[in-house]
């Protein structure tokens, strides 16, 4: 199942570049002199959401690291939709050409076709959160390496050596809920 977690994160993470590439390039491209007072060539919507949609990925792909199981099988859902919504803004395209009234044009804006950069991020957005669905609930938590484990509990009849094996593995000898029981005096010897 490691194999999966590698795929969840490759897909999630290559998805988010190539949504913030898609809305980092623009998707009108013509040469235009702006009028005094009007707006310069708008951002297509599609455009904008691409690039907040790149930032719900990451946010997205960093809280499933702390997640368990369950919570994190969750957010794979939202995110496989957020996919959807991508690949929606790639077919919808860049929407309407910016009107030439509040841009002075000197040569009329065409399409660029960066908007189907939203396409692939999509796909692999979809395609790591199906991953991550599947395979999420045999993935440890980055956290759970912090938990602390159940010592063993030893007793004052075993082997000298063994009990040095069990300090040498982390087993404190003097801690209350395990170790070695008994007086102090039989510990020490005296």
């Amino acid at each position: 199942m490691r194999h999966t977690r590698m795929i969840a994160n490759l897909g999630l993470l290559l998805g988010a570049l190539t949504a913030g590439l898609a809305a980092m390039m623009p998707w009108w491209n013509g040469s235009a002199e702006v009028i005094p007072g009007a707006v310069d060539t708008p951002t297509p919507a599609g455009q904008a959401l691409c690039g907040v949609l790149a930032g719900v990925i990451v946010a997205g792909w960093l809280l499933s690291a702390t997640l368990p199981a369950r919570a994190r099988q969750v957010t794979a859902v939202l995110l496989a939709l957020v996919g959807l919504i991508m690949m929606w803004a790639a077919f919808t395209g860049p929407g309407e050409a910016p009107d030439a009234s509040l841009v002075g044009d000197v040569a009329p804006h065409q399409p660029t076709g960066w908007h189907w950069a939203a396409l692939p991020g999509g796909v692999l957005t979809v395609a790591g959160a199906v991953a991550m669905v599947i395979g999420a609930p045999s993935w440890r938590r980055r956290a759970d390496r912090f938990d602390r484990q159940a010592p063993e509990t030893i007793s004052p009849d075993d082997d000298p050596a063994d009990l040095w094996k069990a300090m040498d593995a982390g087993l404190d000898p003097t801690a209350d809920d395990g170790g070695i029981t008994g007086p102090s005096s039989e510990r020490t010897g005296g």
